[in-house]
């Protein structure tokens, strides 16, 4: 069940998922305060999928915002867990659709080791560690 969040009681899903990716380095007081300001944002995208137990199959945070004059989209937050078949084509395609929605050109991310694959599948090229993709057009 995808689904978007807009409230505060998603708050003990982002902090599971943020305990499972590799190199997430905040500290989920610092993570805490940060979505209790901004879950409810316009502009934040909050995406969640969930068994029919309520347990996580993954979770996705993005950004809208400008960087150099151009605005873009973020991902900030990403966990998919690998039993959660097809979930990153399905995040990306609402990803993409909200960009679209607001007119914006470019989804971009930083990114760590291992993350070859997601880059080649979706389209991005890598810059040092940002790697941004153009959309639509």
């Amino acid at each position: 069940m995808l689904v978007r969040a807009k409230a505060t009681n998603a708050i003990p899903y982002i902090l599971e998922a943020a305990s499972k990716i590799k190199g997430f380095e905040h500290s989920e007081e610092d993570l805490s305060l940060y979505m209790v300001a901004r879950i409810n944002s316009p502009t934040l995208l909050v995406l969640m999928d969930l068994t029919e137990e309520g347990d996580l199959n993954g979770l996705l945070v993005a950004e809208r915002s400008t960087t150099l004059l151009t605005p873009e989209i973020m991902v900030v937050m990403c966990y998919i867990d690998p039993k959660a078949k097809n979930l990153g084509d399905i995040f990306m395609s609402k990803v993409e659709a909200w960009a679209k929605l607001g007119n914006i050109k470019y989804i971009s991310a930083m990114t760590g080791r291992g993350t070859e694959g997601f880059i080649k599948k979706y389209g991005f090229k890598l810059r040092c560690h940002y790697i941004r993709k153009t959309i639509g057009g």
